[in-house]
């Protein structure tokens, strides 16, 4: 006892010195201020805000080319191709392995729907997507019509139709439910005479 004693103790003092304790000023969402912060500037008119709002992205001014301002309020925010997380290199040594994406890349506006786990619009596939579908309806409709054509047998053997050897089971006759009251009993627990 006394030894898990002097351990809790020592587990306190080392946590003390070692571990900071967390703060409220630490954290991520009292250093984002508010979700003003986080919106892209307004669209870039002139030659000078373009190359403030490259600089911002970490792009360089000839790379940069910001999104049409077509009303969606995307502002300053960067145009880049439809790459999914799957055509990007796997062998390459990234920062973050899962996403395939290194520190500080600015990331595409629909980053949330290229990534490795939904559909990538500029993956290759070895069919042609309307083969696909034929391939798909085609097994459906076996399917379908082997399920059609099935139902017209019954799934129980005529040999075996009564399965009790009493026509009235319970509250029912053969698939008709009884008025209530009306139950046949096939057991007693009366002493045989």
């Amino acid at each position: 006892m006394a030894a898990l004693r002097r351990w809790v103790q020592l587990h306190r003092v080392y946590s003390a010195c070692l571990l900071k304790p967390r703060c409220i000023s630490s954290t991520a969402v009292v250093q984002g201020e508010w979700n003003k912060d986080w919106m892209p500037k307004p669209y870039p008119k002139t030659e000078e805000e373009r190359k403030a709002a490259a600089k911002e992205y970490g792009l360089l001014p000839e790379d940069y080319t910001p999104l049409p301002d077509d009303g969606n309020g995307h502002g300053t925010y960067p145009q880049f191709p439809l790459i999914g997380d799957e055509q990007k290199d796997p062998y390459e040594n990234w920062d973050d392995p899962v996403l395939r994406r290194n520190f500080g890349d600015p990331l595409h506006i629909y980053h949330e729907s290229l990534v490795a786990d939904k559909s990538d619009p500029a993956k290759y596939y070895r069919t042609k997507p309307w083969k696909m579908i034929c391939t798909f309806v085609t097994i459906y409709m076996f399917i379908l019509v082997s399920w059609i054509y099935s139902t017209q047998y019954g799934m129980l053997n005529s040999k075996y139709s009564d399965w009790y050897p009493y026509a009235k089971v319970g509250r029912y006759i053969r698939g008709r439910v009884l008025p209530s009251g009306e139950r046949q009993i096939h057991y007693t627990f009366e002493p045989a005479e």
